[in-house]
């Protein structure tokens, strides 16, 4: 029987022709292999000139894998009307197709490694009772995308985690909202996700000018007490500028666009609009190390800016087929706002996260 130990597994897509580096702000083009005979337009896998019925296209930016098990992917294609399915999901779905779509289907790069979405593979594998789905053994549990098999003794595990921090700090308006201590709880879900997260903030107080006053959330029992709603998290890529990791984790509120972490009260914070609302992303560190704990470090630049700008999201429909407010560029570039008070807002906290697995990152490669 092998180890329950949990993987967060992220890693990169890393194409044989990639032009352009991994969050760059716009997508590059890449050569791919279509997946069905003849409806490409290139004679090679270079792309060079161009044909009828060739066996080759080139593809914008990161195509979506379908995980069907044949390694094809659903990607945009470069020149216009040059695909066979006018949008992503008739790609998926595989039907109908069209003589000048926007879409194809292609294979998986000979020299590309193994694709995954960037994120959590959140579950252990055991035959405990309690578990989800059911597998004919330990080795088909664990594969990300294990085939399942009804009267299988095998399930799927999810992952808790609780976490401490010390002194916190949110800066918006003028105002600074202070609190010394604060405990979380949450669990790790999917592939690329932390779910059910609810952060409880203890001795706050806010100030703005030499004003102060005790803060706490709206509903808390504690004068002093502020506690989130519950919130979401997705793993991703971050720039090495902004992360020495490479690994950011985004936090925001359960309903986007209108995600709202926590609505403030406090004698000295601006009349109305006292709710903390849209995303943050953290450094996530160790990577490359199996263990029980790890950190996630909520910091401000030298223009005391949240550090982490960009994020590249995990998922393609995390994007495209988002929320307006949730929009990324063609390679799932997404910009975080946090917002208080109405105006622009920063968060400064290190979180220190216990698992109930041993747990590790893999960054990007």
């Amino acid at each position: 029987m092998s180890s329950n130990r949990l993987r967060l597994l992220l890693v990169s897509v890393m194409a044989v022709f990639v032009v352009s580096a991994v969050a760059s702000a716009s997508a590059s083009a890449t050569c791919y292999k279509v997946a069905e005979k003849e409806t490409g337009n290139r004679k090679e896998a270079t792309c060079g000139a161009a044909m009828v019925k060739g066996e080759f296209i080139k593809i914008k930016g990161v195509p979506k894998d379908l995980n069907n098990g044949k390694g094809e992917l659903c990607g945009e294609v470069e020149e216009k009307e040059t695909g066979n399915y006018a949008t992503l999901a008739t790609c998926e779905a595989g039907t109908p197709k069209v003589a000048k779509g926007e879409f194809i289907r292609v294979l998986e790069n000979e020299n590309e490694q193994q694709r995954f979405s960037p994120g959590f593979v959140g579950f252990s594998c055991s035959e405990a009772a309690g578990g989800h789905r059911e597998y004919a053994t330990d080795a088909e549990c664990e594969k990300v995308e294990g085939a399942e098999t009804v009267g299988g003794k095998w399930h799927r595990h999810t992952t808790t985690f609780a976490s401490t921090e010390g002194v916190s700090t949110l800066t918006a308006s003028g105002v600074t909202v202070t609190c010394q201590k604060d405990t979380d709880k949450g669990e790790l879900w999917g592939k690329e996700s932390v779910a059910n997260v609810v952060v409880t903030f203890k001795e706050c107080k806010g100030k703005k000018g030499t004003e102060e006053c005790k803060v706490k959330s709206k509903g808390a029992t504690g004068a002093e007490e502020v506690v989130t709603n519950t919130l979401k998290g997705e793993l991703g890529e971050v720039a090495a500028a902004e992360s020495a990791t490479g690994v950011g984790l985004l936090l925001e509120g359960e309903s986007p666009p209108v995600s709202v972490f926590v609505t403030l009260e406090g004698t000295c914070l601006p009349a109305g609009g006292s709710a903390v609302e849209g995303s943050v992303v953290g450094e996530v560190t160790p990577v490359n190390t199996l263990q029980l704990t790890d950190e996630v470090i909520f910091e401000v630049n030298a223009a005391k800016e949240q550090k982490i700008k960009t994020f590249e999201r995990s998922l393609a429909e995390h994007c495209g087929n988002a929320p307006a407010a949730r929009k990324c560029s063609a390679d799932f570039a997404f910009k975080p706002k946090l917002e208080a008070f109405t105006e622009l807002a920063t968060f400064v906290s290190a979180d220190k996260n216990t698992f109930s697995l041993a747990t590790e990152v893999l960054p990007g490669v």
